[in-house]
C-alpha cells in the first residue's frame, strides 16, 4: 500500500516520469494488478497491546535492504 498525504502528492506521483516509466513496463512483470484509491475516514494504530488514537507514524517509501537469513549458525556453534 502506499499513502499520500494529499490528492496532490498522489497526483504528483502519478504523473513523475519515473513512474510513469514504470507503468508503461507494467506488463512484463505482472500479468494482472488491482489499483485502487480511497481516503481515509477513521484510522487508529494498535501498538504496545493497545489501540491508540493520535497521529500515526510517518512512513516514507524506502528501499529495504534485505534481510539475511541464517542458518543459525554462529561461531560459537561452529566449532
Amino acid at each position: 500500500m502506499i499513502r499520500f498525504e494529499t490528492r496532490e502528492a498522489l497526483d504528483a506521483w502519478r504523473d513523475d516520469p519515473t513512474h510513469r516509466a514504470a507503468w508503461r513496463r507494467a506488463g512484463e512483470f505482472y500479468t494482472e494488478f488491482w489499483v485502487q484509491n480511497c481516503e481515509t475516514f477513521r484510522e487508529y494504530v494498535w501498538r504496545g497491546g493497545a489501540r491508540r488514537r493520535g497521529p500515526r507514524r510517518s512512513l516514507s517509501l524506502r528501499a529495504r535492504q534485505p534481510r539475511q537469513r541464517t542458518s543459525g549458525l554462529t561461531p560459537s556453534t561452529m566449532g
